[in-house]
């Protein structure tokens, strides 16, 4: 027997939560950026909402014709003075602006010196529709992962301060999921994970 500590990224699409898909060709690409000017990144990136050059990043949409933007995730300043801000391709619905989950690049700066690095999405096709509300999909995965055999606890049984805590963390995304992204919220599965419990649930094997 041993634990697993993973993340469970629940898709709506699979046969234990209803969802409806779109009729239509399914596909991402992971682009590997890696630009040693401010010019070349932007030029480079898809995506709106990012000006590191003297021409703003170029507006995308997703085959659905929603906006693909950049937004800033984080920024940190180094002990020599450069600054490292990093950033995530988000895509803009009537539910807000949901994240392309592996979307990142960091871009580095220090004494006029810019570098840009890491991955974006050039195409993005949404393959489901969001079916599950936020405050069902607790209860919903303790359910699809006892059906599949791991050992639950109710999440309603939970103490109130841990449900505050799992529905706080919630958050809906684009995940990439066989050949499509798929609407999915993330959630910790183990009550290992992190401590003080999260969602509570153990898989033994």
């Amino acid at each position: 027997m041993r634990k697993h500590i993973s993340t469970l990224l629940l898709v709506f699409c699979l046969t234990f939560v209803a969802a409806s898909a779109y009729n239509q060709t399914l596909s991402y690409t992971l682009d590997n950026v890696f630009e040693t000017s401010a010019a070349a990144a932007s030029a480079r990136l898809v995506g709106g909402g990012l000006t590191l050059g003297p021409v703003p990043t170029a507006i995308a949409r997703t085959g659905s014709g929603d906006e693909i933007l950049w937004q800033q995730a984080r920024l940190v300043t180094d002990p020599r003075g450069g600054q490292h801000a990093f950033y995530d391709q988000v895509v803009r619905t009537a539910r807000g602006d949901i994240p392309l989950v592996g979307s990142e690049i960091g871009v580095h700066t220090h004494n006029g010196r810019v570098i840009v690095a890491g991955g974006q999405y050039r195409t993005v096709t949404i393959a489901n529709a969001v079916r599950l509300s936020r405050d069902d999909a607790p209860r919903a995965i303790s359910r699809a992962m006892a059906a599949r055999g791991w050992r639950t606890v109710d999440f309603d049984t939970l103490p109130l301060s841990d449900r505050a805590r799992i529905f706080g963390e919630l958050r809906l995304v684009l995940a990439p999921v066989n050949g499509a992204f798929r609407y999915a919220y993330p959630v910790c599965i183990s009550s290992a994970c992190g401590g003080r419990g999260r969602a509570r649930v153990q898989h033994t094997a």
